[in-house]
């Protein structure tokens, strides 16, 4: 993962490796997710509370979906299976990705093998850019007053 998300301790990289990981049905440690760099990565507004999670998480899962179904399209046609019928799972015998169709157990490749027969065939990259701007997500600069009046019973306190 390419991010221009910057992590001040609050563990906004590691979230993203996980919303990346769950998408592409593999442990979060195993996605390398890249330090930020001025000369690589995008311009991205200011991190702040978790702004990160939000709006980078976001981008992230949103390019992870699509690298999703760009692996079972392009594993489809090498298993000569539509890529509806085909699921993407865990294989802890392989320690990676398998692309399998439940109808036919035959059908199947990992990850690894797909990359490879891309790259040795020069067909593909399988990758994604997204950007996602969120509807909730906290402004980068709020100011916020509070009026509170506390009544205690016969006796009132003001501001």
């Amino acid at each position: 993962v390419i991010t221009a998300l910057m992590d001040h301790g609050g563990g906004t990289l590691e979230a993203v490796a996980k919303l990346v990981g769950e998408a592409l049905a593999v442990p979060f440690h195993k996605v390398d997710v890249s330090p930020v760099g001025t000369r690589d990565t995008v311009y991205d507004c200011v991190t702040h509370a978790t702004r990160g999670v939000y709006a980078g998480g976001g981008a992230a899962l949103k390019a992870a979906r699509s690298v999703r179904r760009e692996i079972l399209e392009t594993a489809g046609r090498y298993l000569n299976v539509m890529p509806d019928a085909l699921e993407l799972m865990f294989d802890p015998d392989a320690d990676q990705a398998v692309v399998y169709a439940p109808a036919i157990p035959e059908r199947r490749m990992t990850l690894e093998e797909l990359a490879t027969r891309c790259w040795s065939e020069s067909w593909k990259t399988i990758a994604a850019v997204e950007s996602y701007r969120p509807t909730n997500c906290p402004p980068a600069y709020v100011a916020v007053l509070v009026e509170v009046e506390v009544d205690t019973g016969p006796e009132r306190f003001g501001r």
